[in-house]
Order: structure tokens, then C-alpha cells, then sequence
């Protein structure tokens, strides 16, 4: 038996089967997803199909959340969940709530003629091969070549690996077999929702925008302002556009109107003639993220748009790994952003749409129990990230007469607690941690435990990554200068030096070894202040190594020989990730990097290293030994210590006389952010030019400008950002003479 219902966006028909239910999902999860729409009979075994998601919103999360509490069935599973769907499963805690994850696309890519494609993963049968963070074989279709992941493979299978291994029972299997047929699916009708405060009037589309839409009684009695909220479209087509278009077209003249987190479906229909015509305050922007591979929408504004539209590389932050994000549109619909008349929102509209972002006030919900944003004595303020293993949110802790103080907090993720294994990591990354203390370390405030589960409070540095630099540099064709470079892997040194030196309560050496020294684990702070990060996967000579045979722990690009031989292990193979990372720094190319890890792994051991002279003349014969013997191959042919890398860099460069000190580097850091003036002094000029044609008693009108001009209360400073603030100036560099 098979029945439809409409759950808002998203269409969900439900299908009888012995032993269970199926139920194909079609559409995008978002605000007006309904979370009834899942229920089942408590006896029942649940496979949801998730083929037909494309898109999950913010919003979307929440709804989807409250309607895995109200499935109440004995287990349920999900299978062919698309890259949108793993991505909030990586992301988000919890949301695949007591599910178990049985097959899901994997997006790929060929390297040579750049075909992509997907294939379907079966955790059944590839599980394996998921935990060990491997791409699945497929040729190119178009040239026959090996195509390889188009993500990061720790990242896109980190919830997949996580899982443990599948056992299932014979009739789940005769369930997840059973070929489901179902009957079409009910043409879907476009639904709007209307709710009035003070003067303006939100008017909610969802569902599909099509050209059979009924909406000549949608503006029927509306006055005053009207915001069309466009978020719950799962679908525009030209037709569709069109009429809403002509609906616009037809209100009398005193209604102003104004559209509101419209999705790009909307954009690709909106030509420069109907873009005259109408007012956009924000567009929803798909993004993918460069460092991760997180795929998500963000609602860009007037100030956003601006920053994306003027070629401004990375103005967005992922959330998870604060690396940039890049946006993912087509030539077409980027010419047709461009052509949109973006207006700053009136304040009451403003206010309006961000009073309803969950959808209009009328709609009955069911309402998920309260969840307190206290944790213990923290005060958690927002998620910057999840993982297979912990959740890291930003916190505060308050104190006695007004003392405040921001924090990350990490957080053992609930359905780990029982993991003993992964337990015993996390407690060891925190009893290890604890006991390093450098300015050049991101301190470790607290170990505790709330409850069931463990956390770490740890400082919160206000910055960027190493990598987000790197990335910048590489985009805008410069070159880092190198005692900027050389200063950088000194700080980093001397952080490592102190975490290798570190000792017990007896004084007893720990011999401490990092093994993760990566650009992304080295953090630079507003005020130039470099420190080593996430000793997650270090290791002390005391401990018990929990690595498995055969598992090397870090990224492929900054091992060092050693530890892909499975060798032992000193503080070494740190100095060497410090080496590749000045190589790096200073050539502004992968050293190592290859098409797969096992290419990787080959360079590594074999590849001849470029001699950075050769690329830059300002690469003097000292800088390219200290470079040349960090990256030794031979353990004893290295720097036998990360102080002796240290020292030799900051003896170098004093006799330079190019000392750099944190106002020198704050200063670098400000003149990088002045490569962006020019840009925006552009997009000023464009945007005067078109004021002339319109009345300067009304400044808050926009035009039809190619850029569009940011407002002028953007705090930020230029070169900075904070790493969860999802509109940020981007990192721009260019040549800078230091003083």
C-alpha cells in the first residue's frame, strides 16, 4: 500500500512492506518540513529513502531533529542520502538521531578531463573501506581515468566511519532488499502562508513555483510592506517566475515589496529586465567548503553580496572548519546576481524576518522539548564544528561581579560516552594538554564532565588558520615575504619545542609528539599571535598508543618518512610537518600533495624537494639549509629538536636585521587587508555613477548597480575575522614592504 503526504517542501510518500515501512523523501527539508511526517507504529522496522533530498536548510535541521524524536519505530535506517544529507550528518550532532546509515553517494571526480559524477557507497559491503578513509574505484566515464573523491575523505566519512560495523537481522535485510514500487508521486501545490505585524506583511511560498502556481488571490487586502519569504521553494521554473513576477507587477503603487532569502532556483529566472523591478534584501547562496568539503546555504545580505559579487575571494568562513568557503554558481546565474536591485531592509523588516525565520507564527508546530544553552558553569553561545567523536561549541564562562570569559568548549558527542575506545582518546588528549603551557599553545583551561559526558574548555583564539593564509596567497598570486614566513614556523617551533619538553608531575620528560603538524592546526590571532593547535592525535612516550596496526594517524601531505614506514616515532616527524609547511609558505605550492594518498605517501619517501631558490630570488643559501635540513629524509640528518630550527631562523634573521614582531606582523597583517580597498573603491565608483539618475532625497534606494556597495558599519577589521562569524572581510595579500 502506498499513500502520499505533503510535508511542506519536502514530499514524503510512505509505502507498506512486510516487515516495515518505506519512506521516499522528495524535496528540500527545510522550516516547513512537517515532523509528523515520519511517525510510524512502534513495532515497526523504518528504511528512509533520502534519494530525493537535495537541500537542507538551517532551519530544515531543526525540524528534522524534532521528527527523528517523534519516530517512535523499533529501528530505522536511511539509504541513498545524497552529499547534502552527509554533510549535516557530519556536521550536526545528532541528526541522524538512533538511525544507522546503510548507503549513501559519494561525489567524484576526474582529475584529468574534471567529469564528476556519484556513486553509491553500501556500508554493507564497503565499510572498510569508508573506515579507512578511502575513495570508492570508478573510471571516468568520459576518459577511462581513475576518479578520486571530490572532498576530503576524513571529512565527507567521518560519520560513516564512525558507525560501527552492521549487523543486522534477516528481516532488516529482506526490508533494505525489498524492491519498493511506488505509485507516482501527487503533483505537489504551492503553498502560502500569510502573517501581519505593525505594517508589514510576510507572505511564506514553499512547495513548487511553477507555472500551474495559483497566486491572483495571494495578494488579495495587503498594504502597507510586503516581504515575500522564498526560503520553502523546492522548486522555480520559468513559468512560475514569471507569475510571481506579474503578481508584483500588479500592486498599487503605495505597497513596497521586498524578497527575502530567495534560493537560487529564483535567481536563475531573474533577467536584468524583471531584476529593474524588483527589491531583493537577501539571497539564499550555496557554498562548498575548500578545507572540508561541508556543503551548505547561507543567507547572504546587501554588505554579503557585495563582497561575493566584487571577486573577493573567501568573505565566508566554514563553521565547521573555519577554512574559506567557495560559492557554488554557474557563470549564468553569478551574471544574473549581479543584475539584482539589493536594498538594505527598512529596520521593521528587517526585525520581521529575522522574528520569523522559523516560519509564520500561525502555523501550528510541534513543539520539541526546551534545550537549555547551559553546560554546566558554560553558557554555550554557538556550534563552530562537529565530528565523529566531540562537538566544539564557542562558550562563555561567567564568574562572580561580572567576570566573563570566552572559551571553545569540546564536548564528547552523547552516543560516544559508551565508546571506550574513543573515550580513553579524548581524556588523553586532555590529561596531555593540560600540562602544556606556551604562549606559542592553545591553552587548556579545563578537563570536566556534565553528566555523561566529557568536555574540554580550551582558549579561544580570535583569528584564522595557517591554511586559510596559504589559500589566500595562492588565489591572489603573491608572495608571502620571507621573513613573515620564516617568522610564522619560528613561533610554531618554539610552541612545539615547549610541547616536547613538557613533564610529568616527577619531572619526568613526557617526550610529547604532535604527529598533526598541518597549516590548519596553526592558528594566527588578530594580533599576530601564532599558536600550535589540536593535540587531538599526539602522543606521549608514557601512554598507550590506541592506534591500531597499520592506521597512521595525520594528514598524508605533512607526514614525515618515518611514520609512513610505521617506524618509531619521535618529536622528529614534528619538525618535519614544520619543514614542509616553510616550504610551503614560501613557494606557495603543495610540496607533496599528489592525486592519491598513495602518490602522496610515494613523494614523500622518493620526490626530489624543489629547491626553493630556484623559485624566489629573496631565498637566500641560509634559509634554504634550514629548510633542506628540517626536511630530511634520514631522522638523524633533521634538526634533532625544534628549539635548534627556532634558533637558527631567528639568527638568521637578526642579522638581517629583519626582526618581525607582533606590531611588525599586526601592521603586515592591516596592509593585506588594504588589497581589498581597491576592489571596493570600484564597486563605489560604479554605484555613484548610477546615483545621478536617482532622487537624493531617498538614499536607501538601490539601483541596479554591477556591485553592490557595503554598508558602512562593518566593524571588522580589514585582514581579520573571527573565526564563527559567518560575514567576514576575507584575507586578501599582496607585496608588503616591512619597516
Amino acid at each position: 500500500m502506498v499513500d502520499g503526504a505533503v510535508a511542506g517542501a519536502c514530499s514524503v510518500v510512505r509505502i507498506a512492506l512486510p516487515g516495515g515501512t518505506r519512506l521516499q523523501l522528495s524535496g528540500a527539508i527545510n522550516e516547513s518540513f512537517d515532523n509528523k511526517s515520519l511517525q510510524a507504529q512502534p513495532e515497526d522496522v523504518v528504511v528512509i529513502d533520502m534519494d530525493g533530498v537535495k537541500r537542507v536548510s538551517s532551519f530544515g535541521v531543526r525540524e528534522w531533529m524534532r521528527a527523528l524524536k517523534l519516530l517512535n519505530a523499533a529501528s530505522y535506517f536511511f539509504v541513498r542520502c545524497r552529499p547534502a544529507v552527509i554533510a549535516q550528518l557530519n556536521m550536526v550532532a545528532g541528526f541522524g538521531g538512533r538511525g544507522r546509515l546503510i548507503t549513501f553517494y559519494a561525489p567524484l571526480v576526474c582529475d584529468k578531463c574534471g567529469h564528476t559524477s556519484e556513486t553509491l557507497v553500501d556500508l554493507r559491503t564497503q565499510h572498510e573501506t569508508v573506515a579507512a578513509f578511502h575513495s570508492p574505484e570508478q573510471s571516468c566515464a568520459s576518459c577511462g581515468d581513475p576518479m578520486v573523491l571530490d572532498d576530503v575523505p576524513e571529512s565527507y566519512f567521518a560519520f560513516a566511519a564512525a558507525q560501527m560495523a552492521l549487523q543486522l537481522t534477516g528481516m532488516e535485510e529482506e526490508l533494505l532488499n525489498a524492491q519498493a514500487v511506488a505509485k507516482p508521486e501527487p503533483r505537489r501545490a504551492l503553498r502560502v502562508a500569510k502573517h501581519v505585524e505593525g505594517e508589514v506583511t510576510g507572505m511564506w511560498l514553499s512547495g513548487p513555483l511553477t507555472g500551474s502556481a495559483k497566486l491572483s488571490r495571494a495578494a488579495d487586502g495587503i498594504e502597507g510592506a510586503v516581504v515575500f519569504l522564498l526560503s520553502g521553494l523546492a522548486e522555480c521554473d520559468a513559468d512560475g517566475f514569471r507569475a510571481l513576477h506579474q503578481l508584483i507587477d500588479k500592486l498599487p503603487a503605495p505597497i513596497t515589496v521586498f524578497l527575502a532569502r530567495a534560493p537560487v532556483s529564483v535567481v536563475q529566472h531573474c533577467t536584468a529586465e524583471a531584476a529593474a523591478s524588483l527589491r531583493f534584501v537577501s539571497v539564499d547562496v550555496p557554498f562548498r567548503c575548500e578545507g572540508c568539503g561541508l556543503r551548505l546555504e547561507r543567507e547572504l545580505d546587501r554588505a554579503a553580496l557585495v563582497r561575493l559579487l566584487s571577486e573577493t575571494p573567501n568573505a565566508q568562513l566554514c563553521t565547521q572548519c573555519f577554512s574559506p568557503l567557495q560559492a557554488t554558481l554557474d557563470a549564468p546565474t553569478m551574471g544574473n546576481l549581479r543584475n539584482l536591485r539589493v536594498a538594505t531592509a527598512r529596520p521593521d523588516v528587517r526585525a520581521f524576518i529575522d522574528a520569523h525565520r522559523s516560519g509564520p507564527p500561525s502555523e501550528p508546530r510541534a513543539e520539541a522539548p526546551a534545550q537549555s544553552n547551559r553546560f554546566g558553569s558554560y553558557e554555550l553561545v554557538r556550534p563552530l564544528g562537529s565530528g565523529g567523536m566531540a562537538e566544539v561549541f564557542l562558550a562563555r564562562h561567567k564568574g562572580v561581579q561580572g567576570f566573563s570569559k570566552d572559551v571553545v568548549l569540546k564536548r564528547i558527542l552523547p552516543q560516544m560516552s559508551n565508546n571506550a575506545e574513543l573515550l580513553e582518546m579524548f581524556l588523553q588528549e586532555a590529561r596531555l594538554v593540560a600540562r602544556l603551557s606556551h604562549p606559542n599553545i592553545v591553552q587548556t583551561f579545563e578537563l570536566g564532565r556534565q553528566g555523561q559526558q566529557y568536555f574540554i574548555a580550551m582558549e579561544y583564539v580570535r583569528g584564522r588558520d595557517l591554511a586559510s593564509v596559504l589559500r589566500d596567497a595562492r588565489r591572489a598570486k603573491v608572495t608571502i615575504p620571507v621573513e613573515i614566513a620564516c617568522r610564522i614556523i619560528a613561533d610554531v617551533c618554539a610552541g612545539l619545542h615547549a610541547a616536547h619538553d613538557a613533564v610529568d608531575d616527577n619531572g619526568g620528560r613526557l617526550n610529547v609528539v604532535h604527529r598533526d603538524v598541518t597549516p590548519h592546526n596553526v592558528l594566527i590571532s588578530v594580533d599576530g599571535a601564532v599558536k600550535v593547535a589540536d593535540f587531538g592525535v599526539a602522543q606521549a612516550a608514557n601512554q598507550a598508543s590506541i592506534t591500531k596496526p597499520g592506521v597512521v594517524k595525520g594528514k598524508p601531505g605533512y607526514m614525515a618518512p618515518e611514520v609512513i614506514q610505521g617506524m618509531a616515532l619521535d618529536r622528529r616527524v614534528d619538525i618535519f610537518g614544520a619543514g614542509v609547511m616553510l616550504h610551503e609558505l614560501l613557494s606557495l605550492q603543495r610540496l607533496f600533495r599528489r592525486r592519491t594518498e598513495y602518490e602522496t605517501y610515494t613523494a614523500i619517501i622518493h620526490a626530489d624537494i624543489p629547491d626553493l631558490r630556484s623559485i624566489r630570488n629573496d631565498v637566500d643559501d641560509v634559509v634554504w639549509s634550514i629548510v633542506a635540513r628540517a626536511l630530511k629524509r634520514d631522522p638523524v640528518e633533521r634538526y634533532q629538536t625544534a628549539q635548534e630550527m627556532q634558533t637558527d631562523i631567528e639568527n638568521h634573521l637578526a642579522r638581517l636585521g629583519k626582526v618581525v614582531t607582533l606590531p611588525i606582523f599586526s601592521r603586515w597583517l592591516r596592509e593585506l587587508g588594504n588589497a581589498v580597498a581597491p576592489l571596493q573603491d570600484r564597486a563605489q565608483r560604479l554605484e555613484d555613477s548610477k546615483s545621478s539618475t536617482r532622487s537624493h532625497d531617498d538614499p536607501s534606494e538601490p539601483s541596479a548597480a554591477t556591485y553592490i556597495p557595503p554598508d558602512d558599519d562593518d566593524d571588522d577589521l580589514p585582514g581579520t575575522v573571527d573565526l564563527g562569524s559567518e560575514a567576514t572581510r576575507p584575507f586578501v595579500t599582496s607585496k608588503s614592504e616591512l619597516p
